[in-house]
């Protein structure tokens, strides 16, 4: 999944954030708005959303939820840069284990939805 510099460069940030959802917590209600928000903000459509997460970030931090004790404070803005650019081009198959996130992760997507309507209506 080859991107540009400058493609990277805008969805470094939505990594960032988006990495959250790999760390070793319980996503809270009020981090899930905080990231819906952002998401809702963004260029990306629910489709391109689901690339980022499952094809670009899962395979750079899927194995958090495998360490004895996984990963509990953010990791910054550069090292999920250098994850994903590490991981990216090695292909992941979905697995049963994406559903530990599935759940939060389907709830973000109906408040990016709600989000977006909200504003577009906001708009007429």
């Amino acid at each position: 999944m080859a991107t540009s510099e400058a493609e990277t460069t805008g969805r470094s940030k939505l990594w960032h954030l988006l990495s959250e959802f790999y760390l070793d917590e319980t996503m809270t209600p009020q981090n899930l708005s905080r990231i819906a928000a952002r998401c809702a903000e963004s260029k990306y459509t629910l489709a391109e959303l689901d690339v980022i997460m499952f094809r670009e970030l899962y395979p750079a931090f899927v194995l958090n939820y495998w360490a004895p004790i996984g990963e509990w404070s953010p990791w910054s803005e550069e090292e999920v840069v250098a994850r994903v650019r590490k991981y990216r081009c090695q292909p992941t198959p979905v697995r049963w284990w994406q559903l530990f996130i599935w759940g939060d992760w389907s709830r973000l997507k109906r408040q990016v939805k709600q989000l977006r309507l909200r504003r577009e209506l906001a708009a007429h």
